[in-house]
């Protein structure tokens, strides 16, 4: 019997089935490039979820150098945080994920993709913490022609943390039939931020609002306004305005709200001798390429932007563009001032040719800034509009004496009325739209029903 010799066991084939041969096809754990991403994903998760809890409000308000926390940067903070807090889930998640898959990665290509991904995390997280710091952006402007922007018809959206609604004839307020339907008596306000209802929400807040209702109250039948209010807008646009849009509501009364900073903010514009487009294309997302959708590009463009204007600001002091409503109110003898008033009156005067050539009267108003409720003596602004409407054959109201009184009665509680310097609040709009709808009916610009 023939005896077989048996084969070394180096020599034996791998076997293809058995117990053993499935041992050798078993996950060989996590190489040392896929620990290295797990743990980095984890220290990223928790470094990103200390960032949104001590990314708070008082930091905002340092780094934006504001004395509060302002509305539009309120709701930005608020977004970025809970952006921030689902990134840290998320780098959380990708650490869990890579340590369940527990599978064997090409080192370079783990390294190419987590070069990647650490890219796009440092971009996400700095875009949510530059939305709290970049001028916010809204669509209820867009650039014009003729009046360097406008409000756009149906536009819905935020304004400095605030949603406000567009009607389709481009004002706030509901829209108005035209031609003029018979029985209606129609005021058209003409004015800037004032006017629009600037952090008022309810359109029936606003100031041309309050006014109609007044009026209705006061015993004027079909009485309407139309708010033609629009953020930034000074004389040489209202009357535009009026032209291009404001005769075809044919108002019976034009009622025009004069603000202090109708004098010096035009004068930082490129058409007046400065160097910027305004303020409301400045966050307008119409007037911006792609780019300027992105918080870092436009947290960047404003650092820029306030290191050069803060220097040049200092040095040309003496400079039209420079020249604010402090100025106006304290420095009323100096050329600049006299220089500013010249460039804003003139077109305050083609505004009332336009509507004495049509027979409809003016009413001019002038606003108050806080201060001056609080010094009487700051008057001077008011004293060259008083001057100017006796020479124009128009009545100047001067709601100063009006906030003074109401003040008096609300025993000195600026909130109640002011937003700010200048910006009034519901009850503000309440004040002034009872004074003016009173001189309306007072002065015969309208018609009263029969007691």
């Amino acid at each position: 019997m023939t005896t077989r010799s048996a084969t070394p066991l180096s020599k034996l084939p791998p076997d293809s089935g058995g117990a053993e041969s499935g041992a050798g096809n078993e996950p060989r754990g996590l190489g040392p490039c896929c620990r290295k991403a797990i743990r980095a994903a984890a220290w990223l998760a928790g470094i990103t979820a200390l960032i949104s809890v001590f990314y708070d409000g008082e930091l905002v308000t340092l780094l934006r150098g504001d004395e509060r926390l302002v509305p539009e940067a309120r709701s930005a903070l608020d977004a970025t945080r809970s952006g921030l807090r689902v990134l840290a889930v998320g780098c959380a998640a990708i650490a869990l994920v890579y340590g369940l898959l527990r599978r064997p990665r090409s080192r370079r290509g783990l390294a190419a993709f987590f070069a990647l991904g650490l890219a796009a995390y440092f971009v996400v997280v700095l875009e949510l913490l530059a939305a709290p710091l970049a001028p916010p952006q809204t669509t209820i402007f867009a650039p014009h022609a003729s009046r360097g922007w406008a409000l756009v018809p149906g536009a819905r959206d935020e304004w400095m943390g605030v949603p406000v609604a567009i009607n389709e004839q481009g004002s706030r307020g509901p829209l108005r039939a035209m031609p003029k339907p018979p029985g209606v008596r129609r005021v058209l306000f003409l004015g800037d931020s004032v006017t629009f209802g600037f952090q008022l929400e309810d359109d029936d807040d606003t100031l041309p609002a309050r006014a109609e209702a007044r009026l209705r109250a006061l015993g004027v039948d079909g009485a309407e306004t139309v708010n033609g209010g629009v953020g930034g807008y000074s004389p040489w646009q209202e009357v535009r305005l009026l032209v291009e849009e404001g005769l075809a509501y044919e108002p019976d009364v034009v009622v025009v709200d004069f603000v202090l900073n109708d004098v010096s903010e035009k004068l930082g514009l490129t058409r007046f001798g400065g160097s910027g487009q305004g303020f409301q294309l400045e966050h307008s997302r119409a007037a911006h390429g792609l780019a300027w959708r992105s918080n870092l590009v436009r947290y960047l463009v404003k650092l820029r932007a306030e290191a050069s204007g803060s220097g040049e600001r200092f040095e040309r002091s003496d400079d039209l563009a420079a020249l604010s409503v402090g100025d106006l109110l304290t420095r009323d003898d100096a050329p600049e001032v006299g220089q500013a008033w010249d460039r804003t009156l003139p077109e305050l005067a083609r505004l009332v040719a336009h509507c004495r050539q049509r027979g409809i009267p003016v009413l001019l108003v002038a606003f108050p800034y806080t201060i001056q409720l609080e010094h009487a003596e700051l008057d001077a602004p008011q004293r060259r509009l008083a001057a100017f409407a006796s020479e124009q054959g128009i009545e100047l109201l001067d709601l100063a004496p009006v906030f003074r009184e109401a003040l008096a009665q609300n025993e000195g509680d600026l909130d109640a009325l002011f937003l700010d310097a200048l910006h009034l609040t519901p009850e503000g709009c309440e004040v002034a739209s009872d004074a003016i709808a009173r001189r309306l009916v007072d002065g015969l610009y309208l018609a009263q029903r029969p007691r």
